[in-house]
């Protein structure tokens, strides 16, 4: 009896150790492990479970100050979640990552607002310039891209450079899948010029953005005028337009 009583003691000692060792494991250690040539990580703190970065940069990404948290209700379940925060493109961002038993990436409760040059950097093809405040409920990754994607996206002080550097106001776009593509709509908070349009993005990155645009009595005359490049308005005082490429 006394003999089954050591091992059983032994054992749930060993257990709470190895949870100890595991909760404790260093984030230094795991961050070496799997370092490519493309990443660099500097000033990392803490452990795998909760932890600090100072500086984490990969090609043209670069982060400041991300910080990580384990949510443990989410181990019972089988999935390996981490609250984030961080600080890229001069703006901030945090969100939930989780890891499920199937090896699927999501991530969801994004959160974030980036400054004006954010655009220019992340996608210089499109010629916008613009403030942004980022709400997305949920998106997921798979390996060949963006497979879900559901939120709203609000851009303020919008600038298109290459119509002119007049702002045009604020405009939101709202994101859902449908079908394995994103689709979005994009409509007008406080702007310049009324917008409604759709934008589609498929997962080879092709994108389309389909839509008409009309004046408002504050429009100035310089707006009018290159809204007057898209051709005659119909019944309704709307100008088509159509944009479409890859990223």
């Amino acid at each position: 009896m006394r003999l089954r009583i050591n091992k059983k003691q032994s054992l749930i000692s060993f257990l709470i150790l190895f949870f100890m060792m595991i909760l404790q494991f260093p984030a230094i250690t795991a961050v070496n492990s799997i370092k490519k040539n493309s990443l660099k990580v500097n000033g990392v703190n803490g452990t795998v479970w909760k932890g600090s970065a100072s500086e984490i940069s990969s090609d043209e990404i670069y982060l400041r100050q991300t910080k990580w948290e384990i949510v443990p209700s989410e181990l019972l379940k089988g999935n390996l979640t981490f609250n984030i925060s961080t600080y890229p493109f001069n703006g901030q961002l945090k969100f939930n990552l989780n890891l499920d038993i199937m090896n699927n990436l999501s991530a969801t409760d994004i959160e974030g607002n980036f400054p004006n040059d954010t655009l220019e950097i992340i996608a210089p093809f499109l010629g916008v310039s613009s403030e942004i405040d980022m709400n997305i409920k949920s998106l997921s990754l798979n390996n060949k891209g963006i497979n879900q994607l559901e939120g709203q996206i609000l851009l303020n002080n919008l600038v298109m450079k290459g119509i002119s550097n007049r702002v045009l106001g604020s405009y939101k776009i709202d994101l859902f899948e449908r079908n394995g593509e994103i689709y979005g709509s994009i409509d007008d908070v406080s702007g310049e010029v009324d917008i409604a349009a759709t934008i589609s993005l498929t997962l080879s990155g092709k994108y389309i953005i389909d839509g008409a645009v009309s004046e408002k009595q504050n429009t100035s005359n310089q707006v009018r005028t290159i809204l007057s490049f898209l051709g005659a308005e119909n019944e309704n005082g709307q100008r088509s337009f159509r944009f479409e490429g890859e990223i």
